[in-house]
């Protein structure tokens, strides 16, 4: 990481406080490159300015273009975890797919397969939804007598 060489070189020629801000991005560079700059420098003990004042002493316009080298350091660096340059693990892929497969063919031993059809048992029709909204109230064995509403 170039940039990250630039720093610690860097905090040796700084000022105390530009030297310390120098020190915890070179440390921390994820946080530096993912962070806001006020989390960065709350997380840090530095004042937000100080990080502005350190890409300014290396030569940057401002602190978003240190930030944008040292997310492109990240993204180009061997152990980026999504980056191309990552070198292949030999017979991994291998492995996995043999693991895979050992565990398939387990599980093709086993009778996983479901009852057959004619192990259902079909729901009562006073139990579905339809069949009960389609069918009537059983009629009341009481009368209504009169207009008084006595039964």
């Amino acid at each position: 990481m170039r940039v990250i060489a630039q720093l610690e070189a860097a905090a040796r020629q700084l000022s105390p406080r530009l030297a310390a801000a120098a020190r915890y991005v070179a440390e921390h560079p994820f946080d530096a490159a993912t962070l806001p700059m006020r989390e960065l420098a709350r997380r840090s003990g530095e004042p937000a300015a100080n990080f502005t004042r350190l890409a300014q002493a290396l030569g940057h316009p401002g602190w978003e273009e240190l930030r944008a080298g040292l997310v492109e350091a990240a993204r180009t660096a061997p152990s980026a975890p999504y980056s191309d340059h990552r070198p292949a693990r030999d017979g991994l892929v291998e492995a996995v797919l043999a693991a895979d497969a050992q565990s398939l063919a387990a599980l093709g031993a086993q009778d996983l397969a479901p009852p057959p059809p004619s192990c259902w048992k079909p729901r009562p029709a006073c139990m579905s939804r339809a069949s009960a909204a389609a069918t009537p109230p059983p009629p009341s064995s009481t009368t209504t007598i009169g207009s008084s509403g006595r039964r």
